[in-house]
């Protein structure tokens, strides 16, 4: 299931401008509500950091990166956002970020 939503999820941007808004719609509300069906962030205990892409057009990102930070925040769970310049909604793939880097930096500090 998590494959096909990649794969869904970078598909998306080739054909966005071709199909029409009713589906593009339909589609979107259906994985999200997938994917938040599939994750209880409030049950998140574990320190997390939260990527995301500023230039996503196709979710939003930052709010959505906002919001887990918040309800994370909530819980008293260590959290950090990292925004990713310039990147779409697949802000871990390509070479905009390291990911390795922000990733060895957040749990250091722990």
């Amino acid at each position: 299931k998590e494959a096909y939503m990649g794969r869904v999820a970078l598909s998306l941007a080739s054909r966005i401008n071709a199909m029409p808004r009713d589906t593009l719609r339909w589609r979107l509300d259906r994985w999200l509500a997938a994917g938040s069906a599939a994750v209880d962030v409030g049950a998140i205990r574990t320190p997390t950091l939260v990527v995301y892409g500023d230039a996503d057009a196709t979710l939003p990102s930052a709010q959505e990166a906002a919001t887990i930070a918040e309800t994370l925040e909530t819980n008293a769970v260590r959290v950090r956002t990292v925004s990713v310049p310039g990147a779409g909604h697949a802000a871990t793939l390509g070479s905009r970020i390291d990911l390795r880097a922000a990733v060895a930096v957040f749990f250091g500090e722990l």
